[in-house]
């Protein structure tokens, strides 16, 4: 393993994507909002840390001692040893599996909060193998306060697996070649002034320079207040270079906000992160009528074609039940998806909001996150988790897809003492 896990973690976190510049600051916000969680599962150094906490990977399946076939679906089954300092009171623990390249993507991970002792967990996640040429499996223990947040962990393991193709040979690192994007003409101008309950076709034309993996995909979507609209279009390419040209139609309703930004974004074959990126801003005068809560709807040429759908179908404790704090919950989560806009997109599931400890705010308690495939389909998360003393009164369990793809649900559980 090298320090590539912790410069991209940090690259992540300043509010930039691989391989591209700088995202608008409405565009940066939505990508910490939905990257925050897992970039600190990067979080590690290999260097000794002074607290005296400890963990261990004790058993790991598949073993590590054969490499794993790409294209191969795999279960992930995951046991860690913890001792955290007495002194600490809480840690927070992430766990998973990744495959590590140009850049990192996450296959199947976890994390909770655990309290001071020691704690052994088993985690189990089911993963389809990508073409890279190698996969990790990290632990860590890390501070769960925002102090943390991009720190090295207090204690890590880490365990690896290589990688072979269909006919067995070894999936050797390729050299890293730069993506670009350029968005050369599009109409209206930007920096145009729309106005909001229009439908504005919008003509845009793109040139790319596709260079990192033999196939991939465009995409053209809509970014504001921090959220990524509904996709607009989604194309496969080849390596090389080429030219796009969009024209679609969309209505500025109240919540595609006031400075709306229009992206292409160069997405390599079964990743979720983008490794180019272009993006031209627009103005939309809001009127007096305007509602935030209504939603901007795609119309005229666009119907449901790149729309993705996310829902909680069922969940246990039912919804109602009071949750105490101190308490160890038995969460069932089902989730049905539809996913149209790319070929693979993250699911993160998160439990909880915040937690107050010793006078500290501590983010999200607790995350579920996988990769699914493009199709409709559903699955069944269970997690055993400890409801920390201080959590807000409201603890909800939202289920969200990662950008460029669209879609969430969330169900509010109520807290008691």
């Amino acid at each position: 393993m090298s320090c590539q896990l912790y410069a991209v973690a940090m690259s992540l976190a300043a509010g930039r994507m691989v391989g591209c510049e700088i995202l608008p600051c409405a565009f940066a916000r939505m990508m910490k909002q939905l990257l925050v969680i897992g970039l600190i599962l990067f979080a590690w150094n290999p260097q000794p840390a002074e607290a005296k906490d400890d963990i261990r990977i004790v058993s790991l399946s598949p073993p590590t001692d054969k490499p794993l076939r790409a294209g191969d679906t795999v279960t992930f089954e995951i046991k860690v040893q913890m001792e955290v300092d007495p002194s600490a009171g809480m840690r927070r623990l992430h766990v998973g599996a990744y495959r590590v390249r140009e850049q990192n993507d996450i296959l199947v991970a976890w994390q909770e909060i655990v309290l001071s002792g020691k704690h052994t967990l088993s985690f189990k996640g089911i993963a389809r193998v990508p073409a890279t040429r190698q996969i990790s499996v990290l632990a860590t223990i890390s501070d769960p306060t925002f102090r943390g947040l991009g720190k090295r962990a207090l204690s890590y393991d880490a365990k690896d697996y290589s990688v072979v193709d269909a006919a067995g040979k070894k999936v050797n690192a390729t050299t890293s070649r730069k993506d670009t994007v350029t968005i050369t003409s599009v109409s209206p101008a930007a920096g145009s002034t729309l106005k909001t309950g229009e439908t504005v076709t919008f003509d845009l034309k793109a040139d790319y320079d596709f260079r990192s993996f033999q196939t991939g995909r465009v995409v053209l979507g809509f970014t504001s207040q921090g959220n990524v609209q509904p996709v607009l279009a989604s194309e496969p390419i080849r390596r090389g270079k080429g030219k796009l040209s969009f024209n679609r139609s969309l209505q500025m309703g109240p919540a595609i906000g006031g400075e709306p930004v229009a992206f292409v974004l160069l997405l390599p074959e079964d990743s979720v992160r983008g490794t180019a990126i272009d993006q031209k801003s627009f103005r939309v005068e809001q009127s007096a009528e305007s509602s935030p809560d209504t939603p901007s709807r795609i119309t005229v040429n666009v119907s449901d074609e790149f729309e993705d759908h996310l829902r909680i179908t069922a969940i246990t404790p039912s919804l109602g039940t009071p949750l105490r704090t101190g308490e160890t919950i038995d969460f069932e989560v089902k989730i049905d998806y539809d996913i149209n806009s790319v070929d693979v997109a993250q699911l993160d599931i998160r439990f909880g909001v915040f937690t107050t400890y010793a006078d500290t705010r501590i983010p999200a308690h607790a995350l579920d996150s996988r990769i699914l495939e493009r199709g409709r389909g559903s699955l069944v998360v269970t997690r055993r988790l400890w409801i920390p003393t201080g959590s807000s009164s409201d603890y909800p369990v939202t289920v969200r897809l990662s950008m460029p793809a669209n879609g969430g649900d969330t169900i509010t559980y109520k807290v008691t003492p």
